[in-house]
Order: structure tokens, then sequence, then C-alpha cells
């Protein structure tokens, strides 16, 4: 009982501070500079705002700070999350090539493997499979 509460409020905080601090990017883009105008090869019709993986970074950062969190997978995934970070709200701001974008990126998976393995962090298949291929793929996108 105790663990699914944990794993409850593990979830629901990140949730929350990621939609509180993307709510704000939404309303800070345009001051920004961070909005993506629609023109010929865009779905969208209307100025959409950018920079919504700020949102998602701060949450995650805070939780793992304000729950006390501090090991080194944890400084591993933050120093690479924010290379990761820099680069997305760099092409925000300054589009990037995508073959630049895909090298950074794939550049940081690999790196966050090798540091990993370099810590002792023990890879299993499955722990691949559920971590690693969501953030490389979703990198990617």
């Amino acid at each position: 009982m105790i663990t699914s509460v944990r794993l409850l409020v593990a979830f629901l905080i990140p949730l929350v501070i990621s939609l509180f601090v993307t709510g704000l990017m939404i309303d800070w883009a345009p001051a920004l500079g961070l909005v993506d105008i629609p023109n010929e090869r865009k779905v969208h019709t209307k100025p959409i705002p950018k920079g919504g993986g700020l949102g998602i970074f701060v949450g995650w950062v805070l939780t793992a700070l304000w729950v006390g969190l501090d090991s080194a997978d944890l400084w591993v995934w933050s120093g690479i999350g924010s290379i990761v970070l820099v680069l997305g709200l760099v092409d925000d701001i300054r589009p990037l090539p995508w073959q630049l974008r895909l090298g950074f990126q794939l550049a940081a998976a690999i790196a966050a493997i090798l540091l990993m393995r370099a810590i002792g962090t023990r890879f299993s298949k499955l722990y691949l499979f559920i971590f690693g291929r969501p953030w490389c793929f979703g990198l990617s996108v």
C-alpha cells in the first residue's frame, strides 16, 4: 500500500509542476519569441507556443530535489537532460537542421548509457526497453 502511494505521488507531483510551468510558458511564449507561426509545411493554422519541454524538465528536477533524491544516476540524467533541454530551446528560438538535432540527441543517449555503466548501474534488457527506447525515440521527434 505504501509503495502504491509513493508511486502515485511520484507521478502526480511532477505532473502538477509540469502543467503549471507549461501553462506559464503558454502565457510567456509570445513575449519570449517562442511561437511557431503556421506556414505551408505546418499542420496548425494559428500560432502555437513553443518551449513546453521546459515545463516537463522543471517538473522532473523540482520533484527529484523535493523528495531528496541524490544519486549518481540522478546527476547523469539531469546533466544529459539539461543538454537536450538547451538544444530544444535553441531549436525553438532558431530552428536547427534535423541532422544536427538527431546527432546531439543520439550522442546524449549514448553518453547516458556509457555514464550509467561507468557509475555501476546494472542494465537489464527490460531497463533499456522501458527507459532507453522511449527516450531515444522521443528525442528524435
